[in-house]
């Protein structure tokens, strides 16, 4: 399934725009999955379309994509779209939904890259009064040295105005929102770097973990089993009390205790102390509810059985991959489709020629011998990456790309395409691929592909030097004139004898201390020649 047009819907500029075509492409997709058999969900009037979505060529992909083709005067669906399609699609676009109203970088206007944190610095006095902002985030682009002020808002309606933030500003707005519809609630600090919301349930007659930058409830042990944290301290802060709530966060509170390595008395005083100054104004109904409440969480934690829930045991979901496995926050490096596509621009069609390269040492990429941007390193510019590992041997002094150890296959791509404009007058001429690779059996087994469009793949044949040249041919209305896609799988014939066979086939080796600026021999490079189409 072509994924592409995730990336074009991210360069709708107007960010109300982009909400609603996204939002509207989710109606489309959620009517079909919840009543397919509706004939009135199977066809859009072709009025409707060229209205709402045909300035945007984006929106009209993901259509496509969905199975929407023009009949006549209506768009109609094609049957043979399955649900399990369907289902993908709408969570990219939800996914897509969800990056866009909580921002987590800042892309440089002028040079469309990602600016680099720079300082903490303090806010505006308009920021302090309409946004009850403590500090601002100062970023500043690599290449044109604009910055960028990112001021850390916590007035929930400026939040709602500024639909930014990260999981400190999701819990100060839900928990905000959960007050208002007379819902006890309560902000829980975690001294390991997250927070999120409480919420007392009468019926349960117990306070429930929500976490709204994750989107889930009831779920307290994804910290520790999903996310893999060492829990120390969860501090509950209500408008009425202070909590220790460590204990419904670990599996073993005994445990925890040992590591924290303070005066437990001492903290348990200081809380107390706290909770007389809070509670000074309350009546003694109101103490005696939050006494109740207290005494029903010391029976949860001497009672309660700590079983692991499946929507425990996944990793983080928000924030980007690399910053994720960074914080060790999750372990699924697995499956990931990016879709990136490198769109060449009119420079590139004007000479004829785009040169794309990653350099394994330096977990970076280069267009056209001009360093990228870094954010995440390998997986940034990839189409698509399922089970490989950039893998840095520190006993050896090496670096290279394997497989995951227990995955019986890796499979690793980058795709090169026209933009709808260039591709009327250009296409591809010439491939020329360096893809440096090195087998350490015999039953290591590395297959390097080229995909042209989404007609033809070309399996490459292995060589000394692992580099390989194609010619494209003119076809008239082919996709092979506009994208390619190179395609590595790494594999082995010898799992089941041989537990270190994930590292027998690699991709891109080289030693980390010996190489100089002038070896590119480990470099993947794809040389693509642009030509114009003759009719």
């Amino acid at each position: 399934m072509d994924l592409s047009f995730i990336n074009n819907l991210r360069k709708i500029n107007d960010e109300d725009d982009r909400l609603v075509t996204i939002t509207l492409l989710i109606d489309i997709i959620s009517n079909l999955l919840n009543d397919r058999n509706n004939s009135r969900n199977h066809t859009l009037p072709a009025n409707y379309i060229q209205e709402t979505f045909h300035k945007y060529s984006a929106a009209m992909d993901c259509l496509l994509t969905v199975g929407f083709k023009q009949v006549s005067d209506d768009y109609v669906f094609d049957q043979t779209i399955s649900n399990e399609q369907l289902q993908e699609l709408s969570k990219l676009l939800e996914n897509e939904l969800d990056s866009t109203s909580i921002d987590q970088s800042k892309q440089c206007d002028r040079c469309k890259i990602l600016m680099d944190f720079f300082q903490y610095i303090q806010p505006t006095r308009e920021e302090r009064e309409q946004g009850d902002a403590q500090k601002v985030e100062l970023y500043k682009c690599s290449t044109c040295l604009s910055q960028y002020r990112f001021p850390r808002f916590n007035a929930p309606l400026k939040l709602l105005e500024t639909r930014q933030g990260r999981c400190g500003e999701a819990a100060n707005l839900f928990t905000c929102l959960s007050r208002s519809l007379s819902f006890q609630s309560r902000y829980i600090y975690d001294t390991t770097d997250h927070v999120w919301t409480e919420v007392y349930s009468e019926n349960q007659h117990r306070w429930l973990h929500c976490d709204a930058c994750e989107n889930l409830c009831d779920s307290p042990l994804i910290y520790e089993k999903g996310w893999k944290k060492n829990i120390l301290f969860c501090i509950a802060f209500a408008k009425d009390h202070v909590e220790d709530v460590t204990w419904k966060y670990v599996t073993n509170f005994k445990q925890t205790i040992q590591r924290r390595n303070i005066n437990e008395k001492r903290m348990a005083k200081t809380i107390s102390r706290m909770n007389e100054k809070l509670q000074s104004q309350l009546n003694q109904q109101e103490k005696n509810k939050i006494i109740a409440n207290r005494i029903e969480d010391i029976v949860s934690m001497l009672n309660e059985e700590k079983l692991t829930k499946e929507s425990e045991l996944h990793g983080r979901q928000s924030g980007s991959l690399g910053w994720k496995l960074a914080r060790g926050e999750t372990d699924q490096q697995d499956d990931i489709t990016n879709g990136f596509i490198y769109f060449i621009n009119n420079e590139e069609c004007d000479k004829g020629f785009i040169s794309i390269e990653y350099n394994s040492v330096l977990d970076k990429y280069y267009r056209n011998e001009i360093e990228e941007n870094k954010k995440d390193g390998l997986i940034d510019k990839v189409y698509s990456c399922s089970n490989i590992q950039r893998k840095i041997e520190n006993d050896w002094k090496m670096v290279y790309l394997s497989r995951k150890q227990l995955n019986q296959s890796g499979i690793i791509s980058w795709a090169i395409q026209f933009n709808s404009e260039q591709e009327e007058l250009y296409r591809f001429h010439k491939i020329n691929i360096q893809c440096p690779s090195t087998s350490f059996d015999q039953y290591a087994q590395i297959s390097c592909q080229l995909q042209l469009g989404d007609e033809q793949v070309i399996v490459l044949p292995q060589n000394s030097n692992s580099s390989f040249e194609y010619i494209v041919e003119q076809t008239k209305h082919s996709l092979s004139n506009i994208r390619i896609q190179f395609k590595v799988i790494l594999t082995s014939s010898n799992d089941n004898n041989d537990d270190n066979a994930w590292q027998k086939a690699q991709l891109f080796r080289q030693s980390i201390e010996l190489t100089s600026e002038n070896d590119q021999s480990h470099f993947l490079r794809i040389n693509a020649t642009i030509i114009k189409k003759t009719f």
